[in-house]
């Protein structure tokens, strides 16, 4: 079931009134169970994980990485500085700045069309992907080695269009 809050539910012939999803949860109405499904079969291009839904900042392309500014709004990260970091999320749609973008935060990512990874899985050094320090919003395979530059390790390759997305 989905609430929302300052909605009105009804459980067992009863009528609530909730003010929050953390209500609900401390009311016992909702239950988080600690079974996550990640459909490791994906089209392409898809996702599957958990995900949250923010507003763009600024336009946005399916894949980008993303910050969380103090504004709000999901911006692209770029790891040449503190103010464009620590990565969210990586978008699963493009949209324009003050739509609705749903971002993966944990997961697998498909796309043929942006993704070409050295594949190698966890163990594998060349398989590891980073937050760009050259490009906003870019994933890379290259760990960032210039001073001052922040190294953020948010997933490895699968295959080489698929991503495992854990920042």
């Amino acid at each position: 079931m989905y609430i929302k809050p300052n909605q009105i539910i009804e459980v067992d012939d009863r009528f609530y009134y909730l003010t929050s999803v953390q209500s609900a949860l401390r009311k016992g109405y909702i239950q988080i169970g600690n079974m996550i499904n990640i459909n490791t079969t994906l089209i392409n291009p898809s996702y599957s994980g958990v995900t949250m839904e923010l507003i763009a900042g600024e336009s946005l392309n399916i894949g980008d990485l993303v910050y969380y500014k103090s504004d709000g709004k999901a911006y692209k990260t770029k790891a040449d500085s503190t103010s464009t970091m620590i990565c969210l999320g990586i978008t699963t749609s493009s949209c324009n700045a003050n739509d609705n973008v749903v971002l993966l935060i944990e997961g697998l990512i498909r796309n043929s069309s942006i993704f070409n990874f050295t594949v190698g899985g966890q163990a594998n050094v060349d398989a590891l992907i980073f937050v760009s320090d050259t490009s906003y919003g870019a994933v890379s395979q290259t760990r960032p080695t210039i001073s001052g530059h922040i190294i953020q390790f948010v997933g490895y390759a699968l295959t080489v269009d698929t991503m495992k997305f854990s920042p």
